[in-house]
């Protein structure tokens, strides 16, 4: 069964958490930070499952985030794993068209800049 899930940067900030059970307020800042550190701190080629305070933890790194859930031990780690490549494929599907929307206007305000900053440039030369 499924104890928490988090989603943190690679600035170890954490984006988002959700707790499948009851965990004690003063303890989930604690477990949060320290499972996120301890999931940067892994290389690249070590596995993604480890237990950590009687949690088996099975992280996956997604372009700049981290995913990181917590279970009980009796799921299957690869099965978990997978299932965040889902959950990742589904987001991506959901959020396609906002995105898109703001890399256009972004795209738009950075070619008004541009434009504006070479009109200008060119009006500092011109006056001989």
């Amino acid at each position: 069964m499924y104890k928490f899930l988090f989603i943190a940067n690679f600035d170890q900030r954490l984006r988002y958490a959700y707790y499948f059970d009851l965990v004690d307020k003063s303890k989930r800042v604690q477990l949060s930070t320290a499972l996120v550190q301890k999931c940067l701190s892994r290389t690249q080629t070590s596995c993604s499952f480890f237990e950590h305070e009687g949690f088996s933890t099975v992280y996956r790194r997604v372009g700049r985030l981290l995913f990181i859930i917590g279970t009980d031990g009796a799921e299957n780690h690869l099965a978990v794993y997978e299932f965040v490549q889902a959950f990742v494929q589904v987001l991506d599907v959901y959020f396609a068209g906002r995105g898109k929307t703001w890399q256009v206007a972004d795209m738009r305000l950075a070619i008004a800049k541009s434009s504006a900053t070479s009109e200008k440039s060119f009006s500092l030369r011109s006056p001989k």
